[in-house]
């Protein structure tokens, strides 16, 4: 199971300020996505334009992984003006 949560915030600067207070508190092993997400083990955290992103699985499986950081791909690749 993957689970998808998007907040949208009032301008790109409060979905950065979230993003950034919960990237904080991460710890352990970290890896570069795409230029502006943050996969630890198997959560995926973003900020695009005024949405902030967070995507966990609790699967080890490395089908799940891989789908996972594929969802992150779309959804930070997506038009945010038609969310």
């Amino acid at each position: 199971m993957i689970k998808i949560e998007v907040y949208k915030h009032s301008d790109p600067t409060m979905a950065f300020g979230i993003y950034s207070t919960e990237r904080s508190r991460l710890s352990g092993f970290r890896i570069w996505v795409h230029r502006d997400i943050l996969q630890q083990m198997a959560a995926i955290n973003f900020f695009k334009a005024g949405y902030y992103v967070k995507i966990r699985t609790y699967s080890k499986n490395e089908g799940t992984l891989k789908s996972a950081e594929s969802l992150a791909h779309i959804v930070a690749e997506s038009d945010s003006r038609k969310v």
